[in-house]
Order: C-alpha cells, then sequence, then structure tokens
C-alpha cells in the first residue's frame, strides 16, 4: 500500500513538473517575440529606414495616390496587428493568480506566506496526504499554463500576420519604386 501511494505521488510530481515546464515554455516564447517586436520598432525609427519610407511615399504620391493609400492602410493594419499580438505576449507573461479558485494550498507560496508559520509546521506535523495539495497545484498549474499558452498562440498568429503584411508593405513599395 505504501509504495502505491509512493508512486501516485511521483506520478503527481511529475505531472505538476510538466505543467511547469509548458509555463515556463510560454513565457520563454513570449520574451523571444516581444524582443523581435523591438527590434522591429527599432528598425522602424532608424533614420535611413524612415527616409527611405519617405521618399517612397513621395514618389508614389506623385505617381499614384490610390496605391500609396492602400499602401499606408496595410501598414497601419500590420503595425496593429503587431501591437496587438505584443499585448497578447506581454499578458502571457503576466501571471494571474487571483482568478484561479482552488483549495487552500500547503505548495503554492501565496497559500503558505498568507496563512503563515505556525499552520505550516501544523500541517506538516500531522498526519497528511500530499497528494492533495499535488493534486489541487496540478490543477491550478494547469489552468495557467492554459491560460498562457492561449494568449502565446493569438499573440504568434498576430505578430505573424502583422510581420507579414509590413513585410508585402515593404516588397511592394521597392517594386514600384523599380518601375
Amino acid at each position: 500500500m505504501e509504495s502505491t501511494n509512493c508512486e501516485k505521488t511521483k506520478y503527481l510530481q511529475y505531472l505538476l513538473d510538466k505543467q511547469l515546464d509548458w509555463i515556463q515554455k510560454s513565457d520563454t516564447k513570449a520574451s523571444v517575440l516581444l524582443s523581435a517586436i523591438g527590434v522591429l520598432f527599432t528598425l522602424l525609427i532608424n533614420s535611413r529606414f524612415y527616409g527611405v519610407v519617405v521618399n517612397c511615399a513621395h514618389y508614389l504620391f506623385i505617381r499614384d495616390k490610390v496605391v500609396l493609400l492602400l499602401l499606408i492602410i496595410l501598414l497601419t493594419i500590420g503595425l496593429i496587428l503587431v501591437f496587438t499580438g505584443g499585448f497578447f505576449l506581454f499578458f502571457t507573461l503576466i501571471p494571474r493568480l487571483k482568478n484561479i479558485s482552488h483549495e487552500q494550498s500547503h505548495i503554492f507560496f501565496g497559500d503558505i506566506s498568507q496563512n503563515g508559520l505556525t499552520e505550516l509546521r501544523d500541517y506538516f506535523c500531522k498526519d497528511f496526504d500530499p497528494n492533495n495539495d499535488l493534486v489541487n497545484q496540478i490543477f491550478v498549474n494547469a489552468t495557467i499554463a492554459n491560460i498562457k499558452m492561449k494568449n502565446c498562440n493569438i499573440g504568434i498568429k498576430f505578430i505573424c500576420l502583422g510581420f507579414g503584411t509590413i513585410f508585402l508593405v515593404t516588397l511592394i513599395s521597392s517594386i514600384g519604386l523599380s518601375m
């Protein structure tokens, strides 16, 4: 009986570690993509790139105002998509612990610090089953990982669409300049 309980505890610890890994992976993805957004905006603010865009806009204004308007609309849509994706990625990095209902846990740092050292000692000194706390933490961490992965995936989709649109605008404007 004791070995079965020990195996359950090891398996629950394994599941908890998996949930924590998913949380860490979503945070890593979000951080890398937010850095890529920073690089993009650094390029957009760069004076040479800005000069090329102004020259292209001036040329297209003289040559074809409809194409210029279309490119400005596409560029605006691309930037809005990138900003929206950035917000989703930013919200991936922010933990949401208060909105998740859970039983009181002796593993979760928030519950431990809220209840104090005396209650923690009392809990661990009596005969207890750690599997209940592990199951509770697996549920809480699975919920957090689910929210983070959803936000991360939405952010990735928006950023890809935004970068693709900005690339398309750059491609169309450079083709227009070469004609």
